[in-house]
Formats: C-alpha cells, sequence, structure tokens
C-alpha cells in the first residue's frame, strides 16, 4: 500500500493564514504589542513567507485595512 502526501504550496493559502493569524493578535493586542514571530507562530508558517507577502509589519496591517475595506 502506498501512501501519497500532498505538500500545500499555495502562496494564496499561506497568504490567507497569515493574515487569519494577523487578524486574530492584532485584534487581542494591537499593532504596536504585537510581534511578527507571533504572528508566524500562529500562522505555522516561517518569517520569510511573512516577508514574501508583506515587506513589514505596517504592510501586513494594511492589507487587513484594505481586506475589510472590500
Amino acid at each position: 500500500m502506498v501512501k501519497v502526501c500532498f505538500v500545500e504550496n499555495d502562496p494564496n493559502s499561506t497568504k490567507s493564514r497569515i493574515l487569519d493569524a494577523a487578524l486574530d493578535i492584532f485584534s487581542r493586542k494591537g499593532f504596536y504589542n504585537t510581534r511578527l514571530d507571533e504572528i508566524v507562530e500562529a500562522s505555522n508558517t516561517s518569517k520569510g513567507a511573512i516577508y514574501f507577502h508583506f515587506p513589514n509589519k505596517e504592510w501586513l496591517f494594511l492589507a487587513l485595512v484594505d481586506q475589510f475595506a472590500d
């Protein structure tokens, strides 16, 4: 019997996990008290993944604002 494992490499899925985790943490702790390491842990990603999608914490926050503005 052969088991097949699929590794999820969808960048949109990674970005969604980052945004979901950021929303949760920003809403609980506020912008200034949130550390990127907390978002990394909550989104089960890496700092590299966050910086791939967002150059800094401010742009990540602004992406959430844009998401809710739509």
